[in-house]
């Protein structure tokens, strides 16, 4: 794991933190701690078919909130900063450089 991943999943619990309850109920919250624990722990996204499914469950998660009031930029926010607790695919890394 890396220093910017471990700072990733610090920034989740914090923003858990700040959520209203009323706001992300505690099944959510569980969700979303399970999630951010599944992609902090991944090494490769490819090889870990809990990881991935990890993601689809974030997707839905998000839909859900949006449907609930949430704005689709505050639930993607919670989204992505989950998925910034993952490995970043090589591929990927190097195309951005």
């Amino acid at each position: 794991m890396t220093a910017q991943r471990a700072r990733a999943y610090t920034e989740v619990v914090e923003l858990l933190n700040d959520i209203p309850e009323d706001r992300l109920s505690g099944p959510e919250r569980e969700r979303v701690r399970t999630a951010a624990d599944n992609l902090v722990l991944c090494r490769d996204l490819h090889a870990d078919e809990t990881a991935r499914a990890t993601i689809v469950d974030l997707e839905s998660l998000a839909r859900q909130l949006a449907d609930k009031g949430w704005s689709e930029m505050r639930a993607g926010e919670l989204v992505w900063a989950v998925i910034a607790c993952a490995p970043v695919d090589p591929v990927i890394h190097r195309a951005a450089a």
